[in-house]
């Protein structure tokens, strides 16, 4: 029997069909147990990890709105990670205060990094404060600057806003980006989660150590179980052999395997065998789309037969006996 997970995002939706095996695959003999290796142990947490904070980034944060976030010190400046920490919570402690003027929830998920010369900064998923990104970059620098001690706020912006979305303050230690959708976030994911260089490890503390490697989100984000569904392999069989590009064009397949709105991105597709069970698994992605954007890839030759258009808009076709357009007969009314 397969089984589904779907994780419904703002955006994106996300499928994961698998097999819950019992058994063995096809023609293999009972084996007896191991004991799993650490690798093997790290690899399995490293994708649950990963997967989660994707799943957190899908619920809780929309690419055209929200920021990618990277908060830095200045040149000589070396604190160690429990200094960057506190900073890092005074800091969400002045930003409250300017998101609840404006009747907003602050909403965040961060991890600290090691950069290549061996200073740690820190990289967050944060969503928009004013909806400005040249004043919310501004305001992020002041309330950093005001959460390093620093006496005097500096003009932070730089004048020449008109390469968005790549937006830096003046004086380097605040940048900002709009998030990066690619795969439904699941670069930026596996960025946040990636594991500490095994080189780095020896020179820090373990409370350090724990620090660096913790990826920490705020409370109030959503947090919702998949929903989970069971199919008869050859219902999986079906839908490997249609593919994504059958099913975003073929009005029956749309209807029985996507959600209403919604398109598959051919690039999320993945396939493959379970090297365990033997059995085939399937993920993939679909995304929501507008109306304009949906019509590109559903339209047939029945559908352009049943519709003309006439300006912009699209209006129904009628026809008399003899096939000839009768025009629309609401047009009048």
């Amino acid at each position: 029997m397969y089984h589904e997970n779907i994780y419904k995002g703002i955006v994106h939706i996300e499928h994961d069909f698998f097999f819950q095996g019992e058994y063995g695959g096809k023609g293999e003999k009972k084996a007896a147990k191991r004991k799993p290796s650490p690798e093997q142990i790290a690899r399995w947490n490293l994708k649950k990890k990963t997967d989660t904070t994707r799943h957190l980034i899908q619920l809780n944060f929309r690419s055209e709105r929200d920021y990618w976030v990277a908060l830095k010190y200045p040149k000589g400046d070396r604190p160690d990670a429990l200094t960057v920490k506190k900073d890092y919570a005074a800091f969400r402690r002045y930003l409250r205060t300017e998101y609840k003027k404006r009747g907003l929830q602050q909403k965040y998920i961060y991890r600290m990094e090691i950069g290549k010369r061996g200073g740690i900064h820190l990289h967050a998923v944060m969503n928009a404060i004013t909806g400005d990104m040249r004043e919310d970059i501004c305001i992020m620098s002041i309330c950093w600057q005001k959460a390093r001690n620093r006496t005097t706020v500096e003009d932070m912006i730089a004048e020449d806003s008109t390469e968005i979305p790549r937006l830096v303050a003046i004086d380097g230690r605040v940048n900002v980006d709009l998030l990066r959708t690619e795969g439904g976030y699941a670069q930026l994911a596996e960025y946040l989660c990636k594991p500490l260089p095994g080189d780095i490890e020896k020179e820090l503390t373990r409370e350090e150590i724990k620090e660096l490697k913790m990826v920490g989100s705020s409370r109030n984000l959503l947090r919702v179980e998949p929903e989970r569904k069971r199919y008869a392999h050859w219902t999986m069989k079906r839908l490997l052999n249609a593919g994504p590009e059958r099913i975003n064009t073929d009005p029956a397949l749309r209807k029985r395997y996507l959600t209403p709105g919604c398109i598959i991105d051919k690039n999320s597709w993945e396939t493959g065998t379970n090297p365990i069970t033997g059995m085939a698994y399937l993920h993939y992605l679909e995304i929501r789309v507008s109306r304009d954007e949906k019509d590109k890839h559903i339209h047939t030759q029945r559908d352009k037969e049943r519709y003309s258009e006439r300006g912009d808009r699209r209006v129904p076709v009628c026809m008399d006996k003899a096939g000839r357009d009768t025009g629309n007969p609401f047009e009048n009314m």
